[in-house]
């Protein structure tokens, strides 16, 4: 009997929690989210196309380490020590639609020069305002030029903010350093 009594106290408060705080119907189950209308995502560029949207977020938030980490690239001298470009040894498949080669050499972006850390920044912010990416390069001992248009118009904001940043700290003589080494180009003439 003595268990029956101590059992009789905890039922009591068992059902008295019940009645009192759990005796509610429980809440009716939340509504489904209503599907959230999304903005249409804008076609992919053509093939050789850059966005423009893509390139700004690239030139402002990113900056040249963002070319720098995806692009194996080596330094090419002539024979005589002067600078010629930048041979590319290694390119992200994602670039795979871009007619540029393990083996050209870059020599010019928009028509500037890229020997020195302040020249590959001034090609950078170069970007900001342009209708297209000019790559000027060597392949096979001919110079081309890679013209990549830029679909969208030229952002106020993005070359405003370049603008601002005053780029690298090294010397202005000073190159950016090859990834593999200088190469000392024995076909001058081609150059």
């Amino acid at each position: 009997m003595s268990s029956r009594l101590a059992a009789t106290p905890l039922a009591a408060a068992f059902t008295f929690a019940l009645a009192s705080g759990c005796g509610t119907a429980p809440p009716p189950p939340a509504a489904p989210p209503r599907p959230v209308a999304m903005a249409p995502l804008p076609p992919p560029a053509p093939p050789g196309h850059l966005v423009r949207a893509d390139v700004d977020r690239v030139l402002v938030t990113q900056g040249p380490p963002w070319v720098l980490r995806r692009v194996q690239m080596e330094e090419v001298l002539r024979s005589d020590g002067k600078f010629t470009g930048w041979r590319m040894v290694g390119l992200p498949e994602e670039w795979k639609d871009v007619d540029l080669r393990p083996g050209d050499i870059v020599t010019r972006v928009n028509g500037l020069a890229i020997e020195t850390p302040d020249d590959a920044w001034e090609a950078w912010k170069s970007v900001a305002k342009a209708v297209d990416l000019r790559i000027t390069l060597t392949r096979d001992g001919g110079q081309r030029q890679l013209v990549l248009p830029i679909d969208g118009q030229p952002s106020v904001e993005t070359a405003t903010a370049l603008g601002r940043d005053p780029g690298p700290s090294r010397p202005a003589d000073a190159r950016p350093a090859p990834s593999r080494g200088a190469v000392i180009d024995s076909a001058d003439e081609a150059y």
